[in-house]
């Protein structure tokens, strides 16, 4: 009985970890929900691509986090860093290759 109390315990705890603040679909200007940017705990998916995210590493003292990306999509490859900073207003701001976009969580 003991190990189905510790198993259960441990089922549910890890059942109860919050997804990651990038996890979800996000749309900037101009996009709806239906062709918004899909992110996972490890992917991207955007129109007519997809990329890995891997290497996570927190940056301390902001609340973002910054990914080795790998993408392909339209029959090309590329690889490059990415940042995700979670806004205090529930937005995701995205920094890459110079460029600065902000997001909006769909429904």
């Amino acid at each position: 009985m003991r190990v189905f109390i510790a198993l259960f315990m441990m089922f549910f705890a890890a059942a109860a970890q919050a997804a990651p603040f990038y996890q979800g679909v996000w749309v900037a200007d101009g996009m709806t929900c239906d062709n918004g940017l899909k992110i996972t705990k490890a992917r991207m998916f955007g129109l007519e691509n997809q990329c890995v995210l891997e290497d996570p590493v927190a940056i301390r003292g902001l609340d973002g986090i910054l990914f080795d990306r790998f993408c392909e999509g339209e029959g090309m490859k590329s690889k490059d860093r990415i940042l995700f900073l979670n806004g205090s207003d529930g937005r995701l701001t995205i920094f890459n290759a110079g460029f600065t976009v902000i997001y909006d969580r769909c429904p």
